[in-house]
């Protein structure tokens, strides 16, 4: 394990816990997405004790005031605070905040400085409840994409021209959109690509360029491996759909 040439000191920083296990007899392992740092594994001693205070703070989706201190790549939680009002998450937002959590811990190396992650993260958890999970989801990925050197232009073509709304594209992966007439080829709209542009995803068939293109472009991050939180969410769905049946 990595040393560092001085004992690291961070007093009251922003982070999430993206996922948390058992460690020893009584403490917790946990993997943390910071502002600064990005993501990073600390010790949190004694967090399964009943009368320890950071036994209820260190839960998943809350934003938290942390501070830490570590000699090698695994560090020591030693203060932990809520920063904002509880996030309550439950049923399929739940499910959707997980599958935030996942690709981040497949995709994020650790030690690398993601602010706009962080920041993109942030504001997905808050937006699963104000715009919807399928537009939440998507802004996300996209915030992603682009904040790891993986945006797929939305704004121009190929040849760097514009998209006009009046056109029809066909995209072509690693290149971008080619204005295009082609049949039996999948054409996107270039009304579409701009309203995906500026955030707009209210139109279904928005909605629809969007999950298609962040497919794409996070293949290249994820490989084929599937996600567990996707399973998850299915199987949760179809147990609502049995119960109601």
């Amino acid at each position: 394990m990595p040393l560092y040439s001085e004992k690291e000191r961070v007093l009251l920083h922003p982070a999430f816990i993206l996922h948390q296990r058992p460690y020893q007899n009584t403490s917790l392992l946990l993997d943390v997405l910071s502002l600064d740092y990005g993501r990073l594994s600390l010790i949190a001693k004694g967090a399964r004790q009943s009368k320890s205070k950071l036994r209820g703070c260190l839960q998943p989706f809350q934003k938290l005031s942390i501070s830490w201190v570590r000699k090698t790549d695994l560090g020591t939680l030693t203060h932990a605070e809520l920063l904002e009002k509880p996030n309550e998450l439950g049923g399929e937002l739940m499910y959707a905040a997980l599958y935030l959590n996942e690709i981040l811990t497949r995709v994020l190396i650790k030690g690398d400085p993601v602010s706009d992650v962080f920041q993109a993260y942030s504001s997905a958890l808050l937006s699963l409840k104000t715009r919807g999970i399928a537009p939440a989801l998507r802004i996300f990925e996209y915030k992603l994409l682009m904040a790891l050197g993986f945006e797929i232009q939305l704004d121009h073509d190929v040849d760097q021209q514009s998209i006009s709304s009046d056109l029809c594209y066909k995209f072509v992966p690693e290149h971008g959109f080619v204005v295009s007439n082609e049949k039996n080829v999948f054409l996107f709209h270039g009304e579409h690509l701009k309203a995906f542009s500026n955030q707009q995803l209210d139109n279904p068939d928005v909605l629809k360029v969007a999950q298609l293109l962040m497919q794409s472009g996070l293949h290249k991050l994820l490989g084929d491996k599937p996600l567990k939180s996707r399973e998850l969410f299915k199987a949760f769905k179809q147990m609502n759909n049995y119960n109601r049946g």
